[in-house]
Parts: C-alpha cells; structure tokens; sequence
C-alpha cells in the first residue's frame, strides 16, 4: 500500500527516535514496539540476515549492537519516501558509543549509515541497514570492549 510523503516523513523520524532511545537500556524490544509488521525480513551490512517476527530480531539485537551500544546518534539524517513502493529511507552520519556495558568505557565511533524501510500501515516488513562494516575505528572498538567483556 503505498505511503504518503508526509506519513513517510513522520515514520522516519519516530523509527529513528524510538530506535536511538533502546541502546541506553538494551531494550529495543520495548521501544520499538508497535513499529515493526507481526512478520517481517531484515538483511543488514554485517550480515544479520533473516525473517520472522518482530522478537526474532530483537533478540538478535539485544545480544549484539544493543549489548554493544549504548548510545546511537544519528546526527540530521536525510529522509527519502517512495511513495510508489511505501519505502522510507534513512541516511546519515552516525556517531555510537561503544562500551559493552563496560563501567568507564568511552569508544565514539563516527561511520554512515542508511535504513531503507518498507512500510505497509505504518509498520516495517522489511528493514535493510548499510554501514561501513570494515571501519577501522569500530572494529578497534569491539575488539576492544570484547576482550574486556572477556574479562
């Protein structure tokens, strides 16, 4: 079904504000409720590929980038909506802070990233996310908080 400009528009920034708040608490599973379609794909950068429910993806998540990050800043991203085939699209600078939930870790990673969201009655069925996966600063940064997670 497709999207209007404006509903686009608005998707984007709440998708991007409720996505950002889960990273404090690890809790995605909570802040992006109702955001995402009862069943949905997703095929990311770092090969987080896959289809399933919204709890699906969360869990993943929530043992990944949200146990790695706790903060998630996408610094005035550019909205793009398809208004023929209902995709929003998310684009930006994105600077997250990498600490693993390590007391008095600080690793600001700065690396682009875009979401390209297919929306149908105003929840994601298919999420694509794209970012410099090979980054240097933060593959520095993972390999870091890993080890000290290790600890």
């Amino acid at each position: 079904m497709p999207i209007t400009a404006a509903a686009g528009d608005a998707f984007a920034h709440k998708f991007a504000k409720q996505f950002a708040a889960g990273f404090a608490g690890n809790n995605h599973a909570v802040t992006m409720e109702g955001l995402l379609a009862p069943k949905l794909s997703w095929d990311w950068s770092d090969a987080t590929v896959g289809e399933g429910a919204p709890a699906d993806i969360m869990d993943i998540f929530s043992k990944s980038w949200g146990m790695m990050v706790d903060n998630f800043v996408l610094i005035d991203p550019t909205v793009v909506v398809d208004t023929t085939n209902s995709k929003v699209v998310i684009a930006g600078t994105l600077i997250i802070n990498i600490t693993g939930g390590v007391a008095g870790e600080t690793n600001l990673v700065k690396n682009p990233i875009t979401f390209i969201l297919t929306v149908d009655k105003e929840q994601v069925t298919r999420w694509e996310a794209y970012w410099d996966n090979e980054n240097a600063d933060m593959l520095a940064a993972l390999g870091k908080v890993s080890a000290l997670m290790k600890k």
